[in-house]
């Protein structure tokens, strides 16, 4: 089960950095004049979707916390940005 829990964390890992990377050569593309909007746009999509993934991650960090941390990578950096820890 734990080397599952870290597949999907990894995935999910690879994902977001995959969304960072697209959303920035997406602003690159677009029309200057559209730079700003869709900066502002993407970065609030962006935040909902790591916020809700950082949940996901936690909660299956919590499901493992009896045993080896299922991780210790950029969202466990996130995570502990955004709860202080």
């Amino acid at each position: 089960m734990n080397d599952a829990i870290r597949e999907i964390t990894e995935a999910l890992d690879q994902q977001m950095e995959l969304n960072f990377f697209m959303a920035s050569k997406l602003i690159e593309l677009s029309p200057p004049s559209e730079h700003k909007r869709l900066k502002k746009e993407l970065h609030t999509r962006l935040s909902i979707l790591r916020e809700r993934t950082l949940k996901a991650t936690y909660a299956l960090d919590v499901l493992t916390s009896d045993r080896k941390p299922a991780r210790t990578t950029f969202f466990s950096a996130l995570k502990k940005w955004f709860t202080g820890g």
